[in-house]
């Protein structure tokens, strides 16, 4: 035993009642002066040609005022074997014949009467036990097992003769004519019965391709119920009692229809301006069916649904499916189940009265396919009107605020305001302020209204204003001159509230600035330069310039010390060679040249002439700049003239051994060594301009050159030309002439 599962309509609508029931229901509605809605008159099925139920599909089959599985039903768990009996749980249990699982699909479940019925297994034999009228038993919601009038119904409606004699419906055993026939797999009647065979007390089973009973939900005594018997060899149908505890076949029958309710109708209006109404409606409907929901509305107070009343064009639904075009109703398929069911629908009013203004009735009633509820009403205040819009009439500004105002719009809620100057607002008041607003700056407004019903109206005509302009700002003060350089000046001052960016006025150059400093470079060094600063505001004013200030920009280190590289000597000129010095801007080269002493230059280089052939000199540089900044004095160099060549050397013979020398020292000084040469012997030297020379061989003719050593190194020399050749006196008589020699000076360093 379990509760039934979840069942599935394929359908919109479920139809129960006879048409002449119908038909008398209209007229009713007619005579009291309703609307009627048109209402097709329904098959017992409603329309329905299968349904699913427990994860299977039914076909269905309507045979006269009935609606019938036109399949066994197949449902619940199956049992191990046919000796093992249904037990008293939670669990639908059924048997297949033979055990087989392919026997189910096929020819559907075989149960006892009780498991049918969903009664306790002692009700299989206690005559007592009985269940309640319909039996739902195992068949979906909506549903029942057939009871034994509910089975002569469907006979004699095929056929079967009425009453109890042989042969007709009330009696037992076979009875009919080709009604079995019918009813079988392939009959005309479209029920469809296979021979599913049945399951026997022993556990064993029997008949199958050639029996099939079905359960009745009627007692026959207290071991057995009614059931209905079909054999293939035989046309007729058998009607007799049927042990509760052999396992038969089960066919569900529709139930009979009962009117649904709705017993509860609200309305509430938005107040959101979109016209919608809230409508909650309560139904319900003893068979469970799918209902549907008729809505109509009037002007004014409820009373009777009069002939005239407007039907709601489109509705949203939640519990049901809202829908456009089914005739009279808004709402279909509200799924029902026992007890109340809350239908919440929305009714979009301003599509069906966009100038309502007042009191409207709602009139509501259910219908399940046959008939309809009795009608509820209720009456909601509609407003779709929208209020006037509002025009600003005056502005209240400052730097920093604009407040608007305008004039005052009957029948309204509240008020909003739209502006550039901030965020969307609304308010109550006939003015709204906006602050903390850009100085000097245009805003744009506009204005609606909006009544208690959500109506709003459309903005008012686009306004628009400036708030007031600041006055100039203050200039600012120079705090400090800073990173300053040769070439470079910082000048700083301290921030000015609201400024857009700094101008700086200098001898230096203007320029503008967002920082509150500027590093002029490229300056001139050891030189004065003038600054004042000033403001440029946001709206274009410039403020006062700053008081001037002054400063000079550093003068740079003095030229460093110049280098002699080297000096270019001849017997009368020394020009002195040194290193270029950055930043210079001319030389001063001292020397201990007479008339010389200090000379200046812009040249790396200077060159004394008309110096003393053979004599030392000394020389410094000093390096002077643009700024009159001396360096340090050089390292002093000095060296000394070349000597210059003797000249005019004249030789003259004295006796046998002797020669007298004299010659021009050529502008030398007296401290010139002179060395006296015939060919490459050394025979003397003197600082004087002659000199005698001794030691020569009587009767020999000689030439003499005179060197002139340099002061500088003592080694080195220029000569002179040679001398005229000489000759001394030959030996007389073969006795030499002895002449003395005369004495010579004495020379250092010969």
């Amino acid at each position: 035993m379990s509760d039934n599962p979840k069942i599935k309509l394929k359908n919109n609508n479920i139809v129960k009642q006879s048409k002449l029931f119908s038909f008398l229901f209209i007229l009713s509605f007619l005579a009291l002066g309703f609307f009627v809605p048109a209402i097709t008159f329904a098959s017992p099925c409603a329309g329905l040609t299968s349904i699913d139920y427990s994860s299977q599909t039914y076909n269905l089959v309507e045979i006269g005022t009935q609606c019938w599985f036109a399949t066994n039903l197949n449902v619940g768990t199956k049992l191990a074997t046919g000796g093992t009996l249904p037990s008293n749980n939670s669990l639908i249990e059924k048997w297949c014949y033979s055990n087989s699982d392919a026997n189910c699909t096929t020819y559907g479940g075989l149960y006892t009467w009780a498991e049918a019925n969903q009664l306790a297994t002692t009700c299989n034999d206690t005559i007592s036990c009985t269940p309640s009228v319909p039996s739902q038993g195992i068949c979906p919601s909506g549903w029942h097992i057939p009871t034994d009038a509910e089975i002569k119904t469907l006979e004699v409606y095929l056929g079967m003769c009425t009453g109890a004699g042989a042969g007709c419906v009330d009696a037992t055993s076979w009875r009919g004519t080709d009604q079995g026939t019918q009813l079988k797999s392939g009959g005309t009647s479209g029920f469809n019965l296979p021979f599913a065979g049945y399951r026997l007390t022993s556990g064993s089973f029997s008949g199958i391709t050639t029996l099939i009973y079905l359960w009745s939900a009627s007692k026959y005594s207290a071991f057995e119920s009614w059931q209905r018997a079909f054999a293939s060899t035989e046309a007729r149908v058998q009607r007799g009692g049927f042990s509760n505890i052999y396992g038969a076949s089960v066919r569900c029958l529709k139930n009979e229809n009962t009117a649904p309710t709705l017993t509860s109708l609200s309305a509430i209006a938005s107040t959101d301006g979109t016209g919608e109404v809230s409508i909650i409606s309560t139904v319900d409907d003893a068979d469970n069916d799918e209902l549907s929901i008729a809505y109509h509305y009037s002007s004014g107070a409820c009373s009777t649904l009069p002939v005239t009343t407007s039907t709601i064009s489109a509705v949203s639904s939640v519990n049901g499916t809202a829908v456009t075009s089914t005739g009279s109703y808004q709402i279909t398929t509200v799924t029902t189940t026992p007890g109340s069911n809350i239908v919440t629908s929305t009714w979009t009013s301003q599509s069906d009265v966009p100038t309502a203004d007042g009191s409207y009735c709602i009139y509501a009633y259910a219908y399940d396919g046959t008939t309809t509820s009795t009608l509820a009403t209720t009456t909601v205040t509609l407003d779709n009107v929208a209020p006037g819009s509002p025009t600003i009439s005056s502005w209240t500004i400052t730097t920093t605020t604009i407040q608007a105002n305008w004039n005052v719009v009957g029948d309204m809620s509240f008020y909003t305001v739209s502006s550039t100057a901030g965020t969307t607002a609304t308010t109550t008041n006939e003015y709204y302020l906006y602050s903390i607003l850009a100085p000097n700056t245009e805003y744009f407004w506009q204005i609606k209204t909006t009544d208690d019903y959500g109506n709003e109206s459309s903005y008012s005509t686009v306004s628009s204003t400036l708030t007031n302009t600041p006055d100039p700002l203050s200039p600012p003060t120079l705090s400090a001159f800073t990173n300053l350089s040769t070439t470079t000046i910082q000048v700083n001052w301290g921030a000015v509230t609201g400024a857009l960016y700094y101008t700086v006025s200098s001898t230096a150059g203007t320029v503008t600035t967002t920082n509150t400093y500027y590093n002029y470079t490229s300056l001139t060094p050891a030189t004065s330069y003038n600054f004042q600063v000033s403001t440029r505001d946001n709206y274009g004013q410039d403020g006062s310039y700053s008081s001037v200030s002054t400063t000079f920009t550093l003068t740079p280190d003095p030229p460093a010390t110049p280098t002699i590289s080297s000096l270019t000597i001849s017997s009368t000129t020394i020009q002195v060679n040194w290193g270029s010095v950055t930043g210079t801007s001319y030389y001063t080269v001292s020397s201990t040249i007479t008339g010389q002493e200090l000379v200046t230059t812009t040249d790396t280089n200077y060159p004394f002439a008309s110096l003393t052939p053979n004599t030392s000199y000394a020389f410094e540089v000093i390096a002077t700049d643009q700024y009159s900044q001396d360096s340090t004095t050089s390292t002093p160099e000095s060296d000394y003239t070349n000597p210059a060549q003797p000249l005019s050397v004249t030789a003259s013979a004295n006796g046998q051994t002797l020669a007298n020398l004299t010659w021009s020292a050529n502008s030398n000084p007296n401290t010139t060594v002179y060395k006296i040469y015939t060919g490459t012997t050394l025979k003397g030297s003197t600082t004087n301009t002659s000199y005698a020379v001794t030691d020569l061989v009587a009767g020999t003719s000689y030439t003499f050159v005179i060197r002139a050593i340099y002061n500088s190194d003592n080694t080195s020399y220029l000569a002179s030309e040679a001398s005229n050749s000489i000759t001394t006196d030959p030996v007389v008589g073969g006795n030499a002439q002895i002449i003395t020699t005369p004495p010579q000076p004495t020379i250092a360093n010969p």
